[in-house]
Protein backbone atom coordinates (compact mmCIF):
# COMPACT_ATOMS: atom_id res chain seq x y z
CA UNK A 1 0.00 0.00 0.00
CA UNK A 2 2.69 2.34 1.01
CA UNK A 3 4.42 1.77 -2.19
CA UNK A 4 1.71 2.52 -4.37
CA UNK A 5 1.13 5.79 -2.99
CA UNK A 6 4.89 6.39 -3.25
CA UNK A 7 4.73 6.07 -6.89
CA UNK A 8 1.59 7.80 -7.15
CA UNK A 9 3.72 10.86 -5.34
CA UNK A 10 6.28 10.17 -7.98
CA UNK A 11 3.67 10.20 -10.91
CA UNK A 12 2.22 13.67 -9.20
CA UNK A 13 6.02 15.06 -9.54
CA UNK A 14 6.23 14.15 -13.36
CA UNK A 15 3.61 16.16 -14.05
CA UNK A 16 5.16 19.43 -13.56
CA UNK A 17 6.35 21.13 -16.09
CA UNK A 18 8.78 23.16 -14.18
CA UNK A 19 12.07 21.05 -14.50
CA UNK A 20 14.91 22.56 -16.29
CA UNK A 21 17.81 20.79 -18.40
CA UNK A 22 21.25 20.26 -16.78
CA UNK A 23 24.11 21.88 -18.64
CA UNK A 24 27.62 22.12 -18.01
CA UNK A 25 28.75 18.82 -17.74
CA UNK A 26 30.83 16.61 -19.39
CA UNK A 27 29.27 14.05 -21.39
CA UNK A 28 27.71 16.17 -24.43
CA UNK A 29 24.42 15.40 -24.12
CA UNK A 30 21.21 17.48 -23.64
CA UNK A 31 20.80 17.45 -20.93
CA UNK A 32 24.02 16.95 -19.56
CA UNK A 33 24.71 15.32 -16.20
CA UNK A 34 24.10 16.45 -12.82
CA UNK A 35 26.37 19.25 -12.39
CA UNK A 36 26.81 22.04 -9.28
CA UNK A 37 25.84 25.31 -11.65
CA UNK A 38 22.80 22.91 -12.23
CA UNK A 39 21.58 22.51 -8.72
CA UNK A 40 22.41 26.53 -7.89
CA UNK A 41 20.06 27.29 -10.58
CA UNK A 42 17.01 25.19 -8.99
CA UNK A 43 17.64 26.36 -5.77
CA UNK A 44 17.94 30.52 -6.74
CA UNK A 45 14.47 29.27 -8.55
CA UNK A 46 12.97 28.46 -5.80
CA UNK A 47 14.73 30.51 -3.31
CA UNK A 48 12.92 33.60 -5.88
CA UNK A 49 10.04 31.94 -5.36
CA UNK A 50 9.98 32.15 -1.51
CA UNK A 51 9.83 28.62 -0.92
CA UNK A 52 10.40 27.52 2.47
CA UNK A 53 13.15 24.62 3.60
CA UNK A 54 11.94 20.96 4.74
CA UNK A 55 15.12 20.22 6.99
CA UNK A 56 17.00 21.80 9.56
CA UNK A 57 20.41 22.65 9.25
CA UNK A 58 22.98 20.40 10.85
CA UNK A 59 25.47 22.07 12.93
CA UNK A 60 29.08 20.91 12.83
CA UNK A 61 31.20 19.01 15.10
CA UNK A 62 34.91 18.01 15.82
CA UNK A 63 34.54 15.10 13.96
CA UNK A 64 37.70 14.20 11.30
CA UNK A 65 35.63 14.55 7.74
CA UNK A 66 32.78 16.29 8.52
CA UNK A 67 31.10 19.69 7.93
CA UNK A 68 28.29 21.39 8.92
CA UNK A 69 24.82 20.39 6.59
CA UNK A 70 22.41 24.35 6.07
CA UNK A 71 18.98 23.98 6.40
CA UNK A 72 17.74 22.67 2.86
CA UNK A 73 14.81 21.64 -0.12
CA UNK A 74 14.77 18.06 -0.91
CA UNK A 75 15.41 16.57 -4.10
CA UNK A 76 14.77 12.91 -4.99
CA UNK A 77 16.75 10.67 -7.38
CA UNK A 78 17.41 7.59 -9.06
CA UNK A 79 19.74 5.06 -7.91
CA UNK A 80 21.01 5.07 -11.28
CA UNK A 81 22.72 8.84 -11.26
CA UNK A 82 24.12 7.95 -7.40
CA UNK A 83 27.97 8.03 -9.44
CA UNK A 84 27.24 11.25 -11.27
CA UNK A 85 26.18 12.87 -7.64
CA UNK A 86 29.20 11.87 -6.13
CA UNK A 87 31.18 13.83 -8.53
CA UNK A 88 29.17 16.58 -8.23
CA UNK A 89 31.38 19.78 -7.02
CA UNK A 90 31.12 20.21 -3.30
CA UNK A 91 29.25 17.17 -2.68
CA UNK A 92 28.69 16.03 0.80
CA UNK A 93 28.01 11.99 1.38
CA UNK A 94 25.39 11.57 4.58
CA UNK A 95 28.51 9.43 5.90
CA UNK A 96 30.31 13.10 6.40
CA UNK A 97 27.36 14.53 7.84
CA UNK A 98 28.00 15.61 11.46
CA UNK A 99 26.52 13.96 14.67
CA UNK A 100 24.56 11.88 15.18
CA UNK A 101 22.88 10.36 12.48
CA UNK A 102 20.17 8.16 13.84
CA UNK A 103 17.70 10.55 12.83
CA UNK A 104 18.68 10.45 9.32
CA UNK A 105 16.70 8.02 6.72
CA UNK A 106 18.34 5.50 4.79
CA UNK A 107 17.34 6.72 1.67
CA UNK A 108 19.31 10.51 1.88
CA UNK A 109 22.10 9.99 -0.14
CA UNK A 110 24.49 12.77 0.12
CA UNK A 111 23.88 17.08 0.14
CA UNK A 112 24.71 19.72 -2.42
CA UNK A 113 24.39 23.24 -1.36
CA UNK A 114 20.98 23.77 -0.47
CA UNK A 115 19.63 20.43 -1.07
CA UNK A 116 19.56 16.91 0.32
CA UNK A 117 19.30 14.08 -2.31
CA UNK A 118 17.08 10.69 -1.64
CA UNK A 119 17.58 7.98 -3.80
CA UNK A 120 15.19 5.51 -5.23
CA UNK A 121 15.01 2.48 -7.51
CA UNK A 122 11.50 4.27 -8.50
CA UNK A 123 13.10 7.01 -9.80
CA UNK A 124 11.43 9.21 -12.90
CA UNK A 125 12.83 7.56 -15.83
CA UNK A 126 12.40 9.02 -19.48
CA UNK A 127 13.74 5.78 -21.36
CA UNK A 128 15.99 7.23 -24.81
CA UNK A 129 14.89 11.03 -24.72
CA UNK A 130 18.13 12.79 -24.77
CA UNK A 131 19.43 14.57 -27.72
CA UNK A 132 22.29 11.45 -28.24
CA UNK A 133 19.35 9.01 -27.14
CA UNK A 134 20.34 8.16 -23.63
CA UNK A 135 17.96 8.12 -21.08
CA UNK A 136 16.58 11.44 -18.97
CA UNK A 137 16.49 11.37 -15.07
CA UNK A 138 13.91 13.73 -13.94
CA UNK A 139 15.17 14.76 -10.36
CA UNK A 140 12.26 16.55 -8.31
CA UNK A 141 13.13 19.28 -5.66
CA UNK A 142 10.93 21.27 -3.54
CA UNK A 143 10.59 23.17 -0.98
CA UNK A 144 7.81 22.92 1.92
CA UNK A 145 3.99 22.90 1.35
CA UNK A 146 4.82 22.76 -2.41
CA UNK A 147 2.46 19.47 -2.75
CA UNK A 148 -0.14 18.08 0.08
CA UNK A 149 -2.35 14.93 0.21
CA UNK A 150 -5.58 15.44 0.61
CA UNK A 151 -7.96 12.47 2.42
CA UNK A 152 -11.17 11.77 2.72
CA UNK A 153 -12.86 12.44 6.50
CA UNK A 154 -13.32 8.73 8.13
CA UNK A 155 -11.85 6.45 5.66
CA UNK A 156 -8.64 4.79 5.03
CA UNK A 157 -7.15 2.34 2.61
CA UNK A 158 -8.59 -0.57 1.80
CA UNK A 159 -7.69 -3.73 0.30
CA UNK A 160 -9.43 -6.06 -1.46
CA UNK A 161 -9.31 -9.49 -3.30
CA UNK A 162 -12.47 -11.00 -6.21
CA UNK A 163 -12.16 -14.62 -6.94
CA UNK A 164 -11.52 -16.12 -10.13
CA UNK A 165 -15.06 -16.71 -10.61
CA UNK A 166 -16.22 -12.63 -10.18
CA UNK A 167 -13.56 -11.32 -12.53
CA UNK A 168 -12.87 -14.12 -15.08
CA UNK A 169 -15.93 -16.29 -17.88
CA UNK A 170 -13.36 -18.79 -17.54
CA UNK A 171 -12.34 -18.35 -13.82
CA UNK A 172 -8.70 -18.00 -14.31
CA UNK A 173 -7.73 -14.90 -12.67
CA UNK A 174 -8.39 -13.36 -9.50
CA UNK A 175 -8.05 -9.78 -8.23
CA UNK A 176 -6.19 -7.67 -5.71
CA UNK A 177 -7.03 -4.09 -5.17
CA UNK A 178 -6.35 -1.24 -3.32
CA UNK A 179 -9.15 1.56 -2.80
CA UNK A 180 -7.24 4.56 -1.34
CA UNK A 181 -9.53 7.85 -0.45
CA UNK A 182 -6.69 10.27 -0.63
CA UNK A 183 -5.44 12.47 -3.60
CA UNK A 184 -2.09 14.56 -4.17
CA UNK A 185 -2.07 17.87 -5.17
CA UNK A 186 0.39 20.25 -6.41
CA UNK A 187 0.33 23.48 -3.93
CA UNK A 188 2.19 25.52 -5.14
CA UNK A 189 3.79 25.37 -8.64
CA UNK A 190 6.61 27.99 -8.30
CA UNK A 191 7.82 26.25 -5.11
CA UNK A 192 8.43 22.85 -7.07
CA UNK A 193 10.94 22.62 -9.62
CA UNK A 194 13.52 20.37 -11.04
CA UNK A 195 16.35 18.79 -12.90
CA UNK A 196 16.41 16.97 -16.24
CA UNK A 197 19.60 15.30 -16.46
CA UNK A 198 21.15 11.92 -17.98
CA UNK A 199 24.05 9.88 -16.84
CA UNK A 200 27.74 10.38 -17.50
CA UNK A 201 29.11 8.11 -19.32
Amino acid sequence: MRNKEDLLMRDLYASSPAYVNATGGLNADQPSEITRSAVNNVERILLGANARTFLSSLEATDQFGTAGVRDAFIALASTDITPDLQNVDGVQLKINYPGNQDNLKPEEYCSIGRFRFFTTSEGIVEQNASLNGNDIYKVPMFGLESVAKIEQNTYSANVGYRPAWVVSRVAQNAELYAKFAIARAITNQNWLSGLNCTQRL
